[in-house]
């Protein structure tokens, strides 16, 4: 006989689907955004790379933008986003040094995107 469990109950709010917790959902949210971020940063590269002779006797993109640091940044900020769900994933295995490992991975990714911001141009 197949008996009914009670709905779970966090703090007043009743939960009729238990095992759709929370924490499963924020981490498919930042996957899903990391994702999209991914796609967002290849359309720009390739519509750069589709548009960068076409510039109709305006400025072009070599005027405006210095593609090589651009480029270094953008990867490096990328990166920076992978390995910080990297932590997440660690933190949720109670992985203390692998925890640490990416963290540290982390911020160094993102010193290394402020410094090339800050650098002046050669």
């Amino acid at each position: 006989m197949i008996t009914a469990q009670p709905p779970l109950v966090i703090g007043n709010i009743e939960r009729e689907h238990p095992e759709h917790d929370s924490v499963g959902l924020a981490t498919f949210g930042f996957w899903l955004y990391l994702m999209t971020d991914c796609v967002l940063f290849a359309a720009l590269f390739a519509t750069y790379a589709v548009l960068h002779q076409n510039f109709a006797g305006g400025p072009t993109g070599k005027d405006l933008f210095d593609i090589p640091y651009v480029f270094v940044e953008t990867l490096c900020l990328l990166l920076s986003s992978t390995t910080a769900g990297f932590a997440l994933l660690s933190m949720q295995r109670q992985d203390r040094i692998r925890l640490l490992y990416w963290l540290g991975l982390t911020v160094s990714l993102d010193e290394a995107a402020i410094a090339e911001k800050c650098s002046p141009p050669i």
